[in-house]
């Protein structure tokens, strides 16, 4: 069978001028497709006669199901992602497979990469293999899920940084085992609490180990960039290993107070009589090249969000200050159950320096 009959349509009829222009003069078109024409020879009329309507429908079907399969790999790709280290296989979702949209690999091979979107279609040579890369985002052994993030710039965002890998830059082997060393002490410290002290109340971080290295990531950063002040608000989940892990508090003090509470300790800054799930503490960072940069966790009584108010407006600059430090202020948000009991969420404000 001819390569002609690959072409139809405006692609045909483009090559079939090129032909003509071949065949008065040879060199007016470039050795590859000298060959081409030197190989296959004139085309048959049938070949390049415009597309049947059965065709177009045909194509405009492929393009059609192409185009959902790529939207239901970002929406749903996570519930085919294998994130269970002991080997189980996801559940997937049918909407992940190509026989749900009717087209095939080659159908996808046959597409370009651009309708893909987004920064794989700047790297890929086609739509098949733009899918390819979009399952080893959405599907591997991290999942995205953001189907569920209500603010369109939100979620383009997330998703356009999930594509092009920008979370794995200097992402080397060193940073693996430091970031691996540091869920470990998260992760035991819950279990150490949930078998020593069974049925007491605690607010485990399980299921968002992840938020204590984001804060030191988010603090790190934020005294790089010459912030001199952190001050962090968050409801009960997750306080205890907040308080041991960034704020440096021993685990002693901890452990007493799923006894007796000690409420002299430099580390409390509660109500006296507060539960241990209540209270703040205060630390000196001294890492990324500043001197001492206090943090500061506000004690929350409420589990909800009431905090936030409280920390957007407490750290106050020396009234006898010329410049004051600059602050990063930092919610952390939980849902409530009910909108109208939870304070509207703040969002993460780092203040200029006041003059």
């Amino acid at each position: 069978m001819s390569d002609w009959n690959g072409f139809y349509g405006p692609n045909a009829a483009y090559l079939l001028e090129l032909y003509e222009r071949y065949q008065a003069d040879p060199d007016s078109v470039d050795a590859a497709t000298r060959e081409f024409f030197a190989q296959n020879g004139p085309p048959e009329d049938p070949i390049i006669t415009a597309p049947t309507a059965e065709t177009a429908t045909l194509d405009v079907t492929r393009i059609v199901g192409a185009a959902r399969l790529i939207r239901y790999i970002r929406e749903l790709g996570h519930i085919a992602a294998r994130i269970d280290p002991l080997g189980t296989n996801p559940p997937g979702d049918p909407g992940l497979e190509l026989v749900s949209h009717g087209v095939t690999q080659q159908d996808l091979a046959a597409l370009p990469a651009h309708i893909v979107r987004g920064p794989i279609a700047s790297r890929t040579r086609n739509a098949a293999e733009g899918v390819e890369q979009l399952r080893q985002v959405y599907s591997g052994s991290i999942g995205y899920e953001t189907d569920q993030i209500q603010d369109f710039h939100e979620r383009a965002w997330i998703r356009e940084h999930a594509e092009a890998r920008t979370f794995f830059q200097n992402f080397d082997a060193d940073r693996q085992r430091e970031l691996l060393d540091r869920l470990s002490e998260v992760e035991s410290f819950e279990r150490f609490l949930h078998k020593t002290f069974p049925g007491q109340k605690r607010f485990s971080v399980e299921g968002t180990d992840m938020i204590i290295p984001v804060i030191d990531a988010i603090i790190r950063n934020a005294a790089a960039g010459g912030t001199r002040e952190v001050v962090l608000g968050m409801a009960h989940r997750g306080r205890l290993n907040v308080l041991a892990h960034i704020l440096g508090k021993p685990y002693s003090s901890i452990l007493t107070e799923f006894v007796t509470p000690d409420y002299t300790k430099d580390t409390y800054l509660g109500w006296t009589g507060d539960v241990k799930y209540h209270l703040g503490a205060r630390k000196a960072y001294r890492e990324s090249g500043v001197s001492e940069m206090p943090i500061t966790l506000a004690p929350n009584p409420s589990h909800l969000e009431f905090v936030n108010a409280v920390i957007e407006g407490a750290p106050a600059p020396p009234r006898n200050a010329v410049r004051a430090p600059a602050i990063l202020k930092k919610p952390r948000r939980n849902r409530s159950p009910f909108s109208s009991t939870a304070m509207p969420p703040s969002p993460a404000r780092v203040l200029s320096p006041r003059r």
